[in-house]
């Protein structure tokens, strides 16, 4: 009976094993602690659609016409002189506004984009860098697809260009008019895409940027292109609508892959001849290809995860901060994917749906908090559903 009762005994100890390695596969998986906080210092607001007094802080009513405000603010960036431009996806106006250290701002200017008013939505991302030929530096404005379908004359290209100075108006000598964007303004019109999405600017004359709707990335070198990859799928080194872009100090470049809710890091490096490297191919005929390094992040809702991740940057230590649009916060990873902050403000200046951020040469984070984009146009205005732009500042 002694082998009986081993046998036995055994077989109950590969049931307790298996049972302890069920559970242990049950846990809940840990999640990443973060070793840095943020606070929201402040902010401004944006004017609505038909608000009868805009105030200092945009354009609201241009010209008179109450049914033209900043009311869609898409994309930001931080200028040579370290002010605000920020582009409206309705009606097409690049705004800049001057900020100061507790979150405010004074509008200042505002362009026209070539399309004029138009009663359609339309993409502009926006990056400015400087330029030692004109002053105020030079902006890259990349136009996609409206939601009408329309293909506009200046449309579907990332165009580099010198702002030209706003006008003073003779009634108010303290804001200026508005100033029309035209062809002449435009110092290049980089090559056409189908629908050119977040371009990102690197020295000495490169830019990367994707194509939304095709989910490729193109680099520029000069005015050529000179790299291309992606395309649609959920694959290493593949994209479904990538909405975010930014290029580290050591030239990674990440990419915001919004609806594989992941961020995604390549290197440019020369286009390989030998037929035993996994990324040969005898078709493609540009001098360099983008080199997959790495994944970070994935969909979910805790620390570390990723739900539909729109606009980033970086900073100067290569640190990675990304829009965490649907889970309403920005989260900063280390370029290696270590979480480091998960940022989401507080009180009234609490994110409810960050679409864009800028990090200025301090460290400080201004982020576009655009949650009645998703809102119809008709809606009826409702004052917590303001758009503004948010400041946060390393405890």
């Amino acid at each position: 009976m002694q082998p009986m009762v081993r046998k036995r005994d055994s077989l109950v100890a590969l049931v307790a094993a298996g049972a302890f390695l069920a559970i242990a596969g049950c846990e809940e998986p840990v999640y990443p602690v973060p070793t840095e906080s943020y606070s929201s210092i402040g902010g401004f607001e944006i004017t609505r659609v038909g608000d009868p007094d805009p105030g200092p802080y945009s354009v609201g009513d241009a010209e008179g016409d109450p049914d033209w405000g900043f009311w869609f603010p898409y994309s930001i960036a931080v200028d040579s002189e370290g002010d605000l431009l920020v582009t409206n996806i309705r009606g097409g106006y690049l705004e800049r506004f001057i900020p100061d250290p507790d979150g405010g701002a004074v509008w200042d200017a505002y362009w026209i984009w070539p399309r004029g008013r138009q009663e359609a939505t339309y993409q502009l991302f926006i990056e400015s860098y400087p330029d030692s030929t004109y002053p105020q530096g030079v902006v890259l404005v990349s136009e996609s697809q409206s939601e009408m379908g329309l293909v506009f004359e200046l449309g579907r290209q990332v165009h580099k260009l010198a702002l030209p100075d706003p006008i003073l108006d003779d009634s108010d000598d303290r804001l200026p008019r508005n100033a029309k964007i035209t062809q002449a303004d435009i110092l290049t019109g980089y090559p056409t895409t189908f629908q050119p999405g977040p371009v990102v600017y690197y020295p000495p004359d490169r830019i990367v940027y994707t194509d939304v709707e095709l989910s490729y990335l193109f680099h520029i070198e000069g005015d050529s292109v000179t790299a291309e990859g992606g395309g649609e799928g959920d694959q290493e080194g593949k994209f479904y609508r990538p909405l975010g872009i930014c290029v580290t100090p050591d030239e990674t470049i990440v990419v915001s892959d919004t609806y594989n809710h992941r961020l995604q890091k390549f290197t440019l490096e020369p286009a390989p001849t030998d037929p035993e490297d996994p990324d040969y191919d005898p078709l493609y005929f540009y001098p360099f290809i983008f080199r997959y390094q790495g994944t970070i992040g994935e969909f979910g809702f805790n620390n570390g995860q990723l739900s539909s991740p729109f606009g980033m940057d970086t900073d100067a230590e290569g640190n990675i901060y990304v829009c965490d649009t649907r889970n309403a916060r920005v989260q900063k990873f280390s370029q290696d994917g270590e979480l480091l902050a998960v940022i989401y403000g507080s009180g009234y200046w609490r994110l409810r749906c960050p679409l864009d951020l800028a990090v200025t040469e301090e460290g400080d984070l201004w982020v576009v908090d655009a949650f009645i984009w998703y809102e119809s146009w008709e809606d009826e205005y409702v004052p917590e559903d303001q758009a503004r732009i948010i400041l946060f500042r390393q405890d």
